[in-house]
């Protein structure tokens, strides 16, 4: 079975319930055509993974969590992307399958290199 993980390092529980951007929709579209195609389908988030795939009624995805804090200011972004290269989830240490990131920036590309 072929493998994806999907990276959304910002992504919390509290940001799932302050609303719904246009990037999520795709995202979640995206997902639910891999899981529809049977693929093994993994989620790496801060925390908000699993309210997402319930908001959008995503099944069968395995979660895999930052759980990192930070204030979300200039100096926040910056300690969030340092604490977030030090702080790949352990489950991920072997992970063999294809990435994909939700944007080029440096809190979801950092993950993407280290695995």
């Amino acid at each position: 079975m072929k493998k994806i993980i999907f990276i959304n390092s910002t992504l919390t529980k509290i940001s799932i319930t302050g609303g719904i951007a246009g990037g999520d929709v795709r995202l979640a579209h995206i997902m639910k055509r891999f899981i529809v195609k049977d693929w093994d389908v993994h989620f790496l988030t801060n925390g908000g993974g699993e309210c997402f795939c319930n908001y959008f009624g995503l099944t069968n995805v395995t979660h895999h969590n930052f759980d990192v804090s930070a204030n979300e200011n200039r100096l926040g972004f910056i300690s969030f992307t340092l604490k977030i290269i030090f702080k790949l989830p352990k489950s991920l240490a072997h992970f063999d399958g294809y990435l994909y990131t939700t944007n080029e920036l440096l809190f979801d590309v950092i993950p993407a290199l280290r695995i």
